[in-house]
């Protein structure tokens, strides 16, 4: 599953950064700069699913990890340490951000309606406890594959 959902992030990464998307939902893309330690230096990516009538803004971070994991360094060097998808509400983003002192830069994808309520549908079960683990991985299976 996680595979499928790098294949979806990266298709709608590789659509213009246009417009508001038409709908009752939006999808965005949340770049998040760097931070001081050693899991932040390299910035974030996190998709937000904003929902255009009530306003929700839900953020699903590809890249929460327990920091009680025996050998957290080691396992995070070999690309073997464990990863989940976690949801938070877009203002908890932005406080973490300016506290922290990070940049965060919101795209908002230009999608169509199909694109939107299938992408959507994608990030609602990434984040169901049979597909929310992953291994980590530098380079095909981080926050932004």
């Amino acid at each position: 599953m996680m595979r499928k959902t790098a294949f979806i992030v990266l298709f709608v990464l590789s659509l213009s950064f246009a417009a508001r998307a038409e709908g009752r939902h939006a999808v965005h893309v949340l770049s998040i700069g760097p931070g001081e330690h050693l899991f932040t230096i390299f910035g974030h990516i996190a998709l937000m699913d904003e929902n255009l009538e009530t306003g929700a803004k839900l953020v699903y971070n590809f890249g929460e990890f327990d920091f009680n994991q025996p050998n957290l360094i080691e396992r995070y060097a070999l690309g073997t340490l464990k990863y989940w998808v976690a949801v938070s509400a877009y203002d908890r983003l932005i406080r973490g951000c300016e506290k922290s002192g990070r940049r965060l830069v919101d795209r908002t994808l230009n999608l169509s309606d199909d694109q939107i309520v299938f992408l959507s549908s994608e990030l609602r079960k990434s984040t169901s406890p049979e597909n929310r683990e992953y291994a980590y991985n530098h380079f095909t299976n981080n926050c932004c594959t």
